[in-house]
């Protein structure tokens, strides 16, 4: 048992290790294999068959139902279904010197003992043979020398079944023989003899020797076949491989390729050490390999018919051209579909890198053009200075002066480079290896670089024209009219557009015999690009930008002459006669030096460009392939779905739209985002600038944060403001977030998809979409929302996918490394989440293989690795960053900082978890339900995944390391919903299971019917309480917002900003209490651009000094007070307007009315549109809405029992209603300046006769 065991245990034979899977493997796989109900990729014996049988296999000599007993060998769990470890499995088996054997030992070893019972092999045997086959006696000696006699059987393990299997077929015909040699002469009818051959060696001979199986009579004097023949023909079939070597080096070694008997006989005797063939075996070869030639003299097309199992009879010179024809007439349709693809692809993507990298080429031809000879012709210093003068003088839009025919001209050109570079080197490359000599790659760049010249250079010269116009315009004493693009084309004509053609031709067929070449060698040798990897799009990207570096730099001297050429010369300035003419006056007047102006900005240029146009063109390539490709197949099935990723981005921005203000919980990261939009970041009096610009200065809060999320908001909003600077700030920076999280969640659902398939995938979304705390919070600027976008990615990495070993350890290093960096940076908890899965993944490694070395493998390979490396990664992000911003005298680690606080608080302070501390099982008894919002049904969704074999293992991976870190944080007192969001959407997930299996087997069983229809109106009700109750009531949390946004519209309306009356002040101060400053204020209202645009500068307090706040001199400065209690305000205020919100709800009882609220005598009067439920309804529908929300609150107020409604005294509430509580939240104050100036006269008036 032992040693059969070892023979057939291989790494990829069994199942403790994953077989390595080849590109083509997986492809032949993925093409036809389908999902079950549980989203998992198998194959069923028909698509087993499909994928293994030849293309072009007719069956009519291995019947197709034969196919399928390879199907029970792959199928080693024997559920019906081929996974796709099966198939790797059964692939490297298929490689392997002894398949043939292994695949039949497989086949009879049914209960995978590693032996064969002797009862078990004659009952497969029997079942798998016609009714009409040869019958075989397993009582006969033979058989009994292997399996024992008939008392004494024994079981075979591997090496003795393989012994006997190649010893069976000999048997057989020996039986065989027997059975038809009825008179035992030793002879048989040539009929006789061609059944037996059918039946046991038919799929190893050709078409041509099966036919004429009847003739091998024909070599000896009489009409029938004798045993001799028939064993001399089995051992030529049995050693045909050998046989086939022998012809092989006779032929060659012959003058006109052919061989005789004796030949082949010499040639035999010296390949083997023994005789291994006699002359009734050359006869019997040579017989049936010259039916067609008698001549005894034969050639490898004599021999094929009878070697070549697969070489049938042609049916027909006319169909093989009518083939051709047909074939040819495709292959001319298919490259001209090909070509205009090509052609495509590289005009968007070269108007792509045009457009990223067109303000460096700016600047680099106004270098190029700028002459030095005569003085005060000298306007940059260099490309940097050159750059700061065109924003300065030009606007950020004068660094694309001219794009607009930049990116008309670039489509075709890049579009031609690319597509002759590609057809080139097709044409001269090796076709099998993909390998092309040097020089043809030479070549091909070179054509490529010439044939654009078409298209360059009237681009060329109509964008330089267009770039240096801007520097004229700036001179005093140049009265220079702006020209477009037009009128360049008809001032220069056909003839003109083509002025430097020879330089352009110069500079651009070197450029890309050197660029493309140099790309190509880099994918190759560099990044290991093969027909099994693919570069992603970074290394594309480095590769493209790299091979521009040299191409760039080296021909800048030809650029420099062709824009000199180009460009318009202005009064006082040489004109150049041509190539020559130009480089001598250059070298004449400048020097050498000027051959190479503007190089460091063309490399600048160039090798991005050609970096962002390669990797977008193979990008492209990839997303969008060749219809009719096995990519554009493959695409087709990732269609369909897509429509509902837009449902979670879609939801996100509902709820910013609707609540677009933020709490005092977010206010670092948004008032830091703000202080750098608006303020930058300082390099000179560093210290001095924060402390007066910058808001964290003045109110540094508890304990430092990192300033790594609002630098990423900050850094990728900008580029929008570039093109827009009224866009509303704070929305983009919040936009922004909420977008980036919304990517990591799809990209969660996107992994969901190619774990447990489509169907799990979908429900996933609508479960996600239809929750509310994670869309409400997924743009709110939380150090916990910056987390769960990397978390997210993490957890993604650590769902199952199909892939080899080393791979699947790569994918848990990156997510290891994640986690870690998240940690570092943004929140220190994810630090348990880590050791969390860390330590479900080596419990895991130990309980399925019984020790711990692949435990210790695992944390060696990935774990430690992904630790460390996320540790460095992090501390080299934060430490400097943090250090610089908060200006600290020592090196700052934030969130090492704020948990040392709270593990060790300060004497004078108290840590977290002295407030907001919940009991032990809060996060399970009321976060978790409430942020599922359907608790119940998830609760039982788990449950029905868990206890289902087909996703047990999927569920409890999704489960128990998240709700164990939910259950460990429960030891901290200090609790919030927000702390646990890293482990919803793998909750989330694992409810997805079960519903996927539920839908898919709706038609199957009214049970399963009813259960979605469930499913589906729960996530529906889900969904509306979400968006439609939930998130409208939370954008009433806001009053400091909408009170502010009342003011700055209320004096603009007015058009009276200060306590005069009049719009003459030039500031305007306003004091801000506690509560305003925490509902929703921030700098980015409190500085809206349509404020600092026009009208006085205003200004905040939120100073809450008790001692002020009594002083009524200090309440005479501010011209406005936004105040939860206006009577705390000394002095004579008006109410310009109040901001309600939601107060107490309570059950009105029979009779009992609404008490009114009102703090303010006419307060009823106020403004209806500054209510925040208003407000919303306005923003969402516009006037209908408005009218809307007026009559549901007027409803909410009086209830459905009352006269009000229905006109009677009782409605079928019977009086009884539920109040919802609407009550002023803050009010607006205007203060009297009249009242203002003698209460200070009189104030004066009595400290005077105090002192």
């Amino acid at each position: 048992m032992a040693t059969a065991t070892k023979k057939i245990k291989e790494s990829l034979v069994g199942t403790n290790e994953e077989a390595q899977l080849s590109q083509e493997v997986r492809a032949n796989f993925m093409k036809h294999a389908k999902r079950d109900e549980d989203g998992e990729l198998y194959m069923d014996s028909e698509d087993f068959i499909n994928a293994i049988a030849p293309p072009e296999e007719d069956y009519h000599k291995i019947k197709r139902e034969q196919y399928s007993l390879l199907f029970h060998v792959a199928d080693r769990r024997r559920t019906g279904k081929v996974r796709l470890s099966d198939w790797a499995t059964f692939e490297h088996l298929l490689v392997k010197p002894d398949a043939e054997y292994e695949i039949a030992f497989r086949l009879f070893d049914v209960d995978g003992t590693g032996s064969i019972n002797q009862e078990t092999f004659q009952k497969l045997y029997n079942q798998n043979k016609g009714q009409d086959s040869i019958p075989f006696d397993f009582n006969s000696e033979w058989a009994s020398l292997y399996i024992g006699g008939k008392k004494k059987r024994h079981d075979m393990t591997y090496p003795q079944f393989a012994q006997m299997m190649r010893g069976l077929q000999g048997e057989r015909i020996r039986q065989a023989f027997h059975l038809f040699d009825k008179d035992g002469d030793g002879y048989i009818e040539p009929d006789d003899f061609q059944r037996i051959i059918l039946e046991t060696a038919r799929h190893k001979l050709s078409d041509h020797l099966l036919e004429n199986l009847p003739t091998l009579c024909n070599i000896s004097a009489g009409t029938k076949i004798s045993y001799a023949n028939v064993r001399a023909f089995q051992n030529i079939i049995r050693e045909m491989d050998l046989v086939d070597l022998i012809i092989r080096n006779a032929t060659l070694k012959s003058g006109d390729g052919k061989i005789t008997r004796t030949d082949f006989l010499n040639e035999a005797a010296r390949v083997t050490r023994f005789s291994l063939y006699t002359p009734m075996e050359a006869d019997i070869l040579f017989h049936f390999a010259g039916l067609d030639n008698p001549s005894g003299r034969l050639g490898i097309e004599d021999f094929a018919k009878v070697i070549d199992a697969s070489w049938q009879t042609s049916t027909g010179a006319l169909d093989e051209v009518a083939e051709k024809a047909i074939s040819t007439s495709r292959m001319l349709m298919h490259n001209l579909l090909e070509s205009a693809h090509h052609f495509g692809l590289g005009s968007i993507a070269g108007a792509f890198g045009a457009f990223v990298v067109y303000p460096i080429d700016l600047v680099k031809t106004r270098m190029q053009n700028q002459r030095t000879s005569r003085v005060g012709e000298k306007l940059y210093n260099n490309s940097i200075d050159c750059a700061r003068k065109v924003i300065r003088n030009e606007g950020f839009r004068g660094l694309y002066s001219g794009v607009l025919p930049q990116l008309v001209g670039v489509a075709p050109e890049k579009a031609i480079k690319l597509t002759v570079n590609d057809l080139v080197r097709n044409r001269f490359m090796n076709k099998e290896t993909g390998a092309i000599l040097y020089r043809y790659e030479l070549l091909a760049g070179g054509s490529a670089g010439a044939c654009q010249v078409v298209f360059t250079n009237p681009l060329e010269i109509v964008k330089i024209r267009l770039q240096v116009q801007g520097e004229l315009t700036k001179k005093a004493d140049a009265a220079v009219p702006k020209r477009s693009a037009l009128w360049i084309v008809k001032n220069l004509g056909l003839v003109g557009l083509y002025k430097g053609a020879s330089a352009c031709l110069l500079r651009d067929v070197p450029f890309s015999a050197i660029y493309f070449p140099a790309y190509a060698h880099l994918k190759r040798d560099v990044f290991g690009e093969s027909p099994q990897k693919r570069l992603g799009v970074l290394q594309l990207l480095t590769a493209g930008a790299i091979a521009g570096m040299p191409a760039a730099y080296l021909t800048t001297p030809c650029d420099v002459i062709k824009t000199r050429l180009q460009v318009e010369a202005r009064k006082g300035e040489a004109i150049y006669n041509g190539l020559v003419d130009c480089a001598k006056k250059v070298y004449k007047d400048e020097g050498f030096k000027a051959f190479f102006k503007g190089g460091p900005a063309r490399v600048l240029r160039s090798s991005p460009q050609f970096g962002f146009t390669l990797a977008a063109y193979e990008v492209l390539g990839k997303l969008l392939p060749m219809p009719g490709s096995g990519e554009a197949e493959e695409k087709k099935k990732l269609t369909g779905w897509q429509p509902v990723l837009l449902i979670l981005p879609a939801v996100i921005l509902l709820h910013l739209y609707v609540a677009p203000y933020t709490k005092v919980e977010e206010s670092f990261n948004i008032q830091a985002a703000h202080d750098i939009l608006t303020h930058g970041i300082p390099r000179f009096n560093v210290s001095e600038e924060f402390k007066r610009r910058y808001d964290h200065m003045t109110f540094p809060g508890a304990v430092p944060r990192t300033f790594i999320g609002a630098l990423v908001l900050a850094g990728l909003s900008k580029p929008v403001l570039w093109v827009n600077e009224a866009f509303n700030r704070q929305l983009l920076v919040r936009a922004v977030l909420g977008g980036l999280n919304a990517v990591s969640l799809l990209h969660y659902a996107h992994s969901a998809r190619k774990a447990f398939g489509r169907s799990t995938a979908v429900w996933y979304i609508l479960f996600q979409a239809s929750q509310f705390h994670l869309i409400y919070y997924a743009s709110r600027p939380l150090p916990n929302m910056f987390a769960l976008g990397l978390t997210s990615l993490a957890l993604s990495l650590l769902l199952p996918e199909p892939m080899p070993v080393q791979a699947s350890l790569q994918r848990i290093r990156l997510a290891i490394f994640l986690f870690t960096v998240t940690a570092i940076i943004f929140r220190s908890e994810i630090a348990l989440l880590l050791f969390c899965h860390a330590a479900y993944m080596v419990i895991k490694q130990i309980a399925r293989f019984g020790h711990l070395a692949h435990a210790i493998g695992l944390l060696r390979s990935s774990v430690i690795p992904g630790g460390i490396a996320g540790t460095l990664v992090g501390l080299c992000l934060t430490v400097p960053v943090d250090t610089y911003f908060w200006q600290s005298p020592n090196y700052l680690w934030p969130e090492l900082s704020a948990f040392l606080s709270n593990i060790f608080p300060p004497d004078d302070s108290l840590g977290a978890s002295a407030w907001g501390t919940q009991s032990w099982h809060w996060y399970f008894t009321s976060a978790l339900p409430r942020l599922l919002i359907r608790p119940f049904t998830y609760f039982t969704l788990w449950l029905i995944a868990i206890s289902r074999k087909a996703t047990s293992e999927s569920a409890l991976d999704l489960l128990l390391p998240n709700l164990a870190y939910v259950a460990i944080y429960s030891f901290l007192p200090h609790k919030e919903t927000r702390f646990i969001f890293p482990v919803i959407p793998p909750l989330t997930l694992a409810a997805a299971l079960s519903s996927s299996y539920i839908w898919t087997r709706r038609h199957r069983m009214l049970l399963y019917y009813l259960l979605s229809v469930f499913l589906v109106l729960s996530t529906c009700l889900s969904a509306l309480i979400a968006h439609a109750i939930l998130l409208p009531l939370s954008a009433l949390s806001y009053p400091g917002a909408h009170a502010l946004n009342a003011l700055h519209q209320n004096a603009a309306s007015n058009n009276s900003f200060g306590a005069t009356g009049d719009n003459t002040n030039s500031t305007v101060l306003i004091h801000l209490d506690n509560l305003s400053t925490q509902t929703g204020i921030t700098r980015f209202l409190q500085h809206a651009p349509s404020l600092t645009r026009q009208g006085p500068q205003w200004y905040y307090d939120k100073s809450d000094n008790a001692t002020d706040l009594l002083d009524p001199f200090w309440w005479t400065q501010f011209d406005y007070a936004i105040m939860e209690s206006p009577q705390l305000a000394i002095g004579s205020w008006d109410v310009v307007t109040t901001t309600h919100g939601l107060g107490p709800i309570r059950i009105l009882q029979r009779g009992e009315k609404r008490e009114q609220e009102g703090l303010v005598t006419g307060w009823e009067k106020l403004d209806v549109w500054t209510d925040g439920l208003d407000m919303v309804a306005l923003n969402m529908f516009g006037p209908a809405g408005l009218q809307f929300s007026m009559t549901a609150r007027q409803l909410l107020r009086e209830g459905y029992g009352t006269h009000w409604l229905l006109g009677r005294e009782w409605s079928w509430t019977r009086g009884w209603w539920v109040d919802v509580g609407w009550v002023p939240k803050l009010y607006v104050l205007k203060q009297r300046e009249s009242l203002a100036k003698e209460e200070v006269e009189q104030l004066s008036a009595s400290d005077a006769a105090v002192s």
